[in-house]
């Protein structure tokens, strides 16, 4: 969910740290525009829907149906949007994961730690990339 989405190169940075699934994200890539200016959705492969949602999170995460396995939230830093980085956000985040639900952001901030912790993830803080010094990668428990 985006009110402005990653550009296409920045995609590809991000694929970098999903080795296991490094094929999808080339699938993505074929299709993916430079700068998506409405929602994207593709059928990956049989089992696998990517849905890129434009607009408020709190508003397109009501869309999602149950379960995410993939979660990427890139609401810039807490700071500056607080509407995305918010307990009711993080609830919402929580009912729509199952166990083994998989998740990162490039925030490493503590209100995203915490809201993590709410929505039964458990973290783990690794290098980032370009101007970002640290990420989070989180699995549901």
């Amino acid at each position: 969910m985006k009110n402005l989405p990653l550009k296409k190169e920045q995609i590809k940075k991000i694929s970098q740290f999903f080795n296991n699934d490094i094929q999808y994200f080339k699938i993505m890539l074929k299709k993916y525009p430079k700068i998506p200016i409405k929602n994207i959705k593709y059928k990956i492969s049989s089992n696998i829907n990517l849905k890129i949602l434009i607009g408020d999170a709190k508003d397109k995460l009501k869309e999602l149906p149950k379960y995410i396995d993939y979660w990427f939230l890139d609401g810039f830093t807490p700071s500056k949007n607080i509407r995305m980085w918010n307990k009711e956000i993080f609830t919402i985040i929580s009912q729509k994961s199952k166990t083994g639900t998989k998740l990162s952001t490039f925030s490493s901030a503590r209100i995203v730690k915490d809201g993590l912790k709410l929505a039964n993830f458990n973290y783990l803080k690794i290098k980032g990339f370009n101007n970002k010094r640290h990420m989070l990668v989180a699995q549901k428990e």
